[in-house]
């Protein structure tokens, strides 16, 4: 047996002695140094320099140093609801929250989005329907209790019971659930394939088993096994603070708020006297007032997101033509280049460009008023169509967008009114009107996260949409593997592309700016902020 407090390092040195040999790549070493408390920086400095790691001394948090100092994100939204049921909410702050108060079975420590274990050490796709993962020894909740088998089984269990009512089921996870083989294995499944089981279970929370039998206790607070602790929700501000006996070792920075700053100008103000550290999904126009600043810098990594006009798919939206009318009333190029300033780009497909699957659809809809309104007189409309649409500041210039997209359907004889809400108002009331400025965004990397929305209780909720031939090609897809699952993707989204239950305005790029005094911040192209715990703040 090795020498009492030796254990770091001599695995870090056999790892170093992998990597000389060919047996560990580069990524690999650094994963695990991480995984071992070393952070990124002083890993790769190790490997770079041909040093023994040995000498290195693998201490919890970033480099050993105590957490410190207080870290302000400006959001341009608050959480969608004050319960903290991950489960149950699509929001950006609802990820931010879930991503830093909890941890899920695997997980991302690297902006190369590479998945890896967290609560889980090892895992094994045994069929195209079961993972079964070892976890982790010593995890554990915020409150001192250890992260069970039980725990686990019971997540999974409330996530893929297709009677929950829970907003990602069929979404990040289908019907399914967990077997727990002994105290520290669990075997995850679901009823039929599912391509990105992987990746789902690299960003769904793990809840201590108490929680999900006592709903309540979601409206009083967040308990995880994450790098942050809930502290609060007051005034608009969420409180986090480090978790000193994070299994991974404890985040650098000791406090992290989440700010709700509706106002655009009010949140590059923040940033710009120093009140806020980070804004997120920045616009054109802040951009421009720091570029060239050295005092800020951009991480511009997005996950598969698109800016969109969600549709109820019924009253006088009900027909196809008059859906494929606005497709072809609204200039989509002219508001991308002249609104959104070119932080954007228009796709044709019902997916983001960015997206595995994505290809350009024949039809692309261009813009074309007179063909608007043969579609619109076909479904029986001549300058006697009234839409509803509500506006806020969710996206950035949306009142400006919504300006322009009045004034287009107006050039077509379609009369809309509209109306301006809170965003906090909007975002739980966007379907009580036929149109409304929306984003869609997956979570866990994946298109499927997005076009599940289009089936089952989601669309109906979403969208008023109820579709039969869209479950099947939703399946269609999750089963494939390969170049097959791409083409299974494609036919999806062409089906979509002609259905046009959603205007498909552009891709949402997710500019944030970030104050020089913030080192080490990046990000992987999902919704929450997975690596934050990687980030300094000079004082």
């Amino acid at each position: 047996m090795g020498e009492a407090g030796q254990g770091p390092r001599t695995d870090l040195e056999a790892l170093r002695r992998g990597v000389e040999s060919g047996e560990v790549s580069r990524r690999e070493f650094l994963r695990r140094a991480g995984a071992l408390g070393l952070s990124l920086a002083a890993a790769a400095s190790l490997l770079d320099a041909g040093g023994r790691v040995a000498a290195a001394q693998a201490t919890p948090g970033a480099g050993g140093a105590e957490p410190s100092g207080t870290l302000v994100i400006a959001n341009a939204e608050p959480p969608t609801s004050a319960q903290w049921d991950a489960y149950s909410v699509f929001g950006l702050v609802d990820a931010q929250v879930a991503s830093l108060v909890h941890d899920s079975l695997l997980g991302y420590d690297s902006a190369d989005a590479e998945i890896v274990g967290h609560i889980a050490s090892e895992w094994e796709v045994t069929s195209p329907t079961t993972v079964r993962l070892t976890l982790r020894e010593g995890v554990r909740f915020h409150d001192g209790s250890p992260v069970t088998a039980d725990d686990v089984k019971a997540t999974i269990d409330r996530v893929g019971n297709p009677e929950s009512g829970l907003a990602w089921h069929g979404l990040i996870f289908p019907a399914g659930g967990a077997t727990v083989v002994d105290e520290r294995t669990v075997e995850v499944f679901t009823e039929e394939p599912f391509g990105p089981l992987e990746k789902s279970l690299a960003v769904m929370p793990i809840f201590p088993a108490g929680d999900i039998a006592d709903p309540e206790l979601f409206k009083q607070r967040a308990m995880g096994a994450g790098p942050y602790r809930f502290v609060s929700y007051e005034q608009n501000k969420v409180t986090v603070e480090a978790n000193p006996d994070y299994w991974a070792g404890s985040p650098k920075i000791q406090t992290v708020v989440l700010d709700y700053i509706q106002d655009a100008n009010a949140r590059i103000s923040a940033l710009l006297s120093g009140q806020a550290d980070i804004i997120t999904r920045t616009s054109a126009e802040q951009l421009a007032r720091v570029a060239d600043d050295p005092n800020f810098y951009v991480v511009d990594v997005p996950p598969l997101t698109q800016i969109v006009y969600i549709y109820q798919n019924k009253g006088n939206l009900a027909a196809k033509e008059v859906r494929q009318a606005i497709a072809h009333a609204v200039d989509r190029e002219a508001i991308v280049e002249g609104i959104l300033q070119g932080v954007g780009k228009v796709p044709y497909s019902s997916i983001a460009t960015t997206a595995p699957g994505y290809q350009e659809q024949a039809e692309r809809f261009a813009y074309d008023p007179a063909r608007a309104r043969e579609l619109l007189s076909s479904a029986g409309f001549e300058d006697n169509l009234t839409l509803t649409m509500a506006t806020t500041t969710l996206v950035p210039f949306q009142k400006e967008i919504d300006q322009a997209v009045v004034q287009f359907l107006g050039d077509v004889g379609v009369t809309v009114d509209l109306t301006t809400l809170e965003v906090g108002a909007f975002r739980t009331s966007y379907n009580q009107y036929d149109m409304t400025l929306n984003t869609l965004a997956s979570f866990n990397f994946d298109p499927d996260f997005v076009l599940g929305f289009y089936g089952g209780p989601t669309a109906e909720a979403v969208f008023g949409l109820d579709d039969p031939n869209i479950p099947p090609l939703i399946e269609a897809q999750r089963a494939a593997q390969g170049e097959e699952r791409l083409a299974a993707i494609n036919d999806l989204a062409a089906y979509l592309w002609d259905l046009q239950p959603a205007l498909y305005l552009s891709d949402e790029l997710w500019p944030f700016i970030v104050s020089s005094r913030v080192k080490d911040y990046a990000r992987v192209p999902v919704v929450g902020e997975p690596l934050l715990r990687f980030a300094s703040k000079e004082e």
